[in-house]
């Protein structure tokens, strides 16, 4: 004890025995503990919460509170008044006031399932924002410069970001901090070419024909796919050994706001060290860009394929195929950057349009192990991608890995909460 100052070195109980100028002896017993919850992140439930007016497939916002109580909101969903009603709910109901504080709103990107219901959030009357994160996107031009007025008219600062490979970062408060990463406007600035891609199903109804066979890949084979054909159709569904024949094509531009997501990584200083969660946003783009001699073509798990050039529904010759994972790439700055810190990443949202590359950056990020707590997925119908969903379940199962999904009618969505001793839960709430 120095100059009527007690400094704690640790959490504990101890006696303290002061005595006066007047020579009265005092004794009390000090309790010493730390913040129990450095970080609290709460995955809404805005695909199929019975407080919205219809069902939504796609659709995302997250909230997060820090110890210091720093509020943090993540998109908007869709523009959608029950939405934005229940967004504020929550927000009212974390904070325990009618009036709220955000004090970093981020636009992952200007898709409407994000951004529809956050430029209203910025002006409602409820809300004081502080700071909004947006990146400029030459193709959305619209949704930046509604976010950029109505910012202007509550005098909100604005944060910019473009190219953060190495990672943004912002100090929340004493024990969080939260990194940005994205990529550059190239990839919309290139030109934008409708491609024709495969989709793929574990139970085809109408399989598609290629010289007089079906066309399919073997989960055995992964990561290794190839294009196998057969003349006849064999059911297999059996998790990650599933047979998925090629069902229609579709066709999918490459020019998406997906590739400019800005993705984000939550550092929680422990007791154990730091633990970190990732919210890749819609980075995927559709699973891969495939840059071929035909201009940019591919989708799902046909991206990880020697994939086939088509001509009015009929596969002609193969292309020359470059592959570009833009999650991936983000992945990789983030594992050369955490380092040895990779293995301390607990909790992984897959990005909810739910793509393969979701798994290749599980991969990248060193998430193949039995200490992560969980993975979320925020999207309501998982069929769009039953290849993904296999090897998840089959992932979560093989490393007593808790997989939540946020579209349960009955809750409002996933709450996760990592404490100062590194205790990490995950639940619906």
């Amino acid at each position: 004890m120095s100059n009527n100052t007690v400094t704690a070195l640790k959490e504990g109980t101890t006696t303290i025995t002061v005595k006066s100028n007047n020579g009265i002896i005092s004794t009390c017993n000090l309790t010493v503990k730390t913040k129990d919850n450095p970080i609290d992140v709460y995955f809404l439930n805005i695909q199929n919460n019975k407080s919205l007016s219809k069902t939504y497939d796609s659709n995302e916002s997250i909230i997060i509170k820090t110890s210091d109580n720093k509020y943090i909101l993540i998109d908007g969903g869709n523009d959608d008044h029950y939405i934005r009603l229940f967004i504020l709910n929550q927000l009212q109901e974390i904070q325990g006031s009618d009036k709220v504080t955000i004090d970093y709103m981020i636009l992952s990107h200007s898709h409407s399932d994000h951004a529809g219901g956050f430029i209203d959030l910025i002006t409602n009357s409820h809300i004081t924002v502080k700071n909004i994160i947006l990146k400029k996107e030459s193709k959305s031009l619209d949704v930046y410069n509604k976010v950029i007025k109505n910012a202007n008219s509550k005098n909100i600062n604005v944060i910019e970001v473009n190219n953060l490979n190495e990672g943004y970062k912002i100090k929340l408060d004493s024990s969080n901090n939260l990194y940005l990463y994205n990529l550059s406007d190239l990839f919309i600035n290139d030109t934008c070419t409708e491609g024709k891609v495969l989709k793929w199903s574990v139970d085809p109804s109408n399989p598609i024909k290629y010289n007089g066979n079906y066309l399919y890949v073997d989960g055995n084979d992964w990561p290794n796919l190839t294009i196998k054909q057969t003349s006849k159709i064999t059911k297999k569904d059996n998790g990650i050994n599933s047979y998925f024949y090629a069902t229609k094509i579709d066709n999918r531009s490459a020019c998406s706001a997906n590739v400019n997501s800005i993705a984000l990584l939550f550092e929680s200083t422990t007791s154990q060290g730091y633990k970190y969660i990732y919210i890749p946003s819609d980075l995927e783009n559709s699973g891969y860009s495939l840059y071929g001699n035909n201009g940019v073509f591919g989708n799902g798990i046909s991206d990880l394929l020697n994939s086939y050039k088509v001509e009015n529904g009929v596969f002609t010759d193969r292309l020359n195929i470059t592959r570009y994972s833009p999650e991936l790439d983000v992945a990789t700055s983030i594992k050369k950057q955490l380092g040895s810190n990779i293995k301390n990443i607990v909790i992984y949202q897959v990005s909810h349009h739910g793509y393969n590359a979701s798994y290749d950056s599980i991969t990248t990020l060193n998430l193949n192990r039995n200490d992560v707590y969980s993975i979320i997925l925020n999207r309501l119908n998982l069929n769009t991608n039953q290849y993904l969903y296999s090897r998840l379940t089959y992932f979560s199962k093989l490393n007593n890995t808790k997989l939540l999904k946020t579209g349960n009618s009955s809750y409002n969505g996933i709450k996760c909460n990592i404490t100062y001793n590194g205790i990490t839960t995950c639940n619906n709430y």
